[in-house]
Formats: C-alpha cells, structure tokens, sequence
C-alpha cells in the first residue's frame, strides 16, 4: 500500500512484513516500539522545515527505540515460558 502525502510516498508494505515476521518468531512488544519508531519518523518529517535533527540523533532514537522494544519482548517470552514450566509442575 502507497500513500503520497506532500512530496513524500509512504510505502506500508516493508512496515507490514516486518511485523508479521516478528510476531511469528514471538517479538510481540516489538509492534509496539516500530509503532514509536514510525512517530517518531512522521513527527521528524513534519518538522523538516521548522528544525533540522541531526541524523546521528535520529539513528540513536530509532536504534535505541528498537533496542529497548527487543529486549522487553525477548524478557517477556522468557517470563510467559517461566510462567508456563511453574503451572506444569
């Protein structure tokens, strides 16, 4: 799905499987943090006339988003297995 908005075309497609790939492997949280990533990049574009993020900045916000929204899925899917060996035995 493209969308041209302005003078940018907004391609979902990348977004969509990106997400569907994670939520089969059980990223789950991750849905949210590329939720925050895609603010974050709309917010940027919005702003592009108003003021200029240096694109180190914007590398280290999204690395950081993503980083965080990894690490919060991988510890949830550990916590749920840790959940589920306690209900077994």
């Amino acid at each position: 799905m493209v969308k041209i908005v302005g003078d940018f075309s907004v391609n979902a497609e990348p977004v969509e499987a990106v997400l569907g790939f994670f939520s089969r492997i059980g990223l789950s949280i991750l849905r949210v943090g590329l939720s925050f990533v895609l603010v974050f990049v709309g917010v940027k574009m919005m702003l592009v006339d108003v003021d200029k993020i240096p694109i180190g900045a914007s590398l280290g916000m999204i690395s950081g988003i993503l980083l965080l929204s990894v690490l919060a899925s991988l510890s949830s899917q550990r916590r749920a297995a840790e959940d589920s060996i306690d209900e077994a035995i």
